[in-house]
Formats: C-alpha cells, structure tokens, sequence
C-alpha cells in the first residue's frame, strides 16, 4: 500500500459522511463551492474546524465543524495507519456545524464545503484528521 492510499481512503469516507449528513441539493452546492474555489481559509484544531467561504454577500460566511474528540492510539508513529484514520472518520450523526449565514440547516452548502474542502487536505496530509479528532 503506498502512502498516498490511507489519506485518500479517510477523505473518501470522511466525504461519505458529509453526504450522509446533508440533503443533496447543499451537498452539490458544497461539492461546487469547493470546485470554484470558494472555500478562502480552512484551519483545524482538536474537535474543531474552522473555514471561510465566499457566497452571496460580499464578506465571506464563517463556518465552524465540531466533532466529538477521540483518543488517538497512533500505531505506526505518523497517524496514518488505515485502521487509525478509519477510526477517526466520525460518523455523520458526529458532525454539528455553525455557520454565519441565513441558512439553519446542520450542515448548510458552506459547511459542506469546509467539510469537504477538509477532506481534499486529509488526502494530501491524513494527519490532519487526527489533529481533528483529538490532537
């Protein structure tokens, strides 16, 4: 298995479950957000993600992702262990989001799109998926 694998594998879940949690119209309009390249800032830190996204209005929605934080038994010293990232993917029902526009959906397009701009990271870099859960 190369080491490209692991991360690409937690992103596809972790996509997975955004999905799971959204209606799929603010899914599609998360998943283009994220192809026009509207998500501007993205920033993780334990149990919370925190993004900007360029919408409607002229400053950007502020949007943060909260998930419960996990022990992480890093087996293989870098955290990207399959069994390690698929027990750091959180469930659907794990993921509670805030965002500053109008919308009250849990989770609106633009914590869609934190979310799976988020994912495109954890592809490149499946650490931060730990840094997610619990540091």
């Amino acid at each position: 298995m190369s080491a490209a694998e692991p991360g690409a594998l937690a992103s596809a879940m972790l996509a997975a479950a955004v999905a799971g949690r959204a209606d799929p119209a603010r899914f599609g309009r998360g998943r283009s957000y994220v192809r026009d390249g509207a998500v501007v800032d993205l920033s993780v830190a334990p149990g919370e993600l925190v993004g900007s996204v360029l919408g409607s209005r002229s400053s950007p929605y502020q949007v943060s992702v909260r998930v419960p934080r996990l022990p992480v038994e890093d087996t293989d010293g870098d955290g990207t262990a399959v069994g390690v990232l698929n027990h750091l993917v959180p469930q659907p029902r794990d993921l509670r989001s805030d965002c500053s526009c109008p919308d009250d959906a849990d989770p609106c397009k633009h914590a869609v799109a934190v979310l799976l701009a988020f994912a495109q990271q954890v592809a490149i870099h499946p650490r931060l998926l730990a840094t997610w859960r619990g540091g």
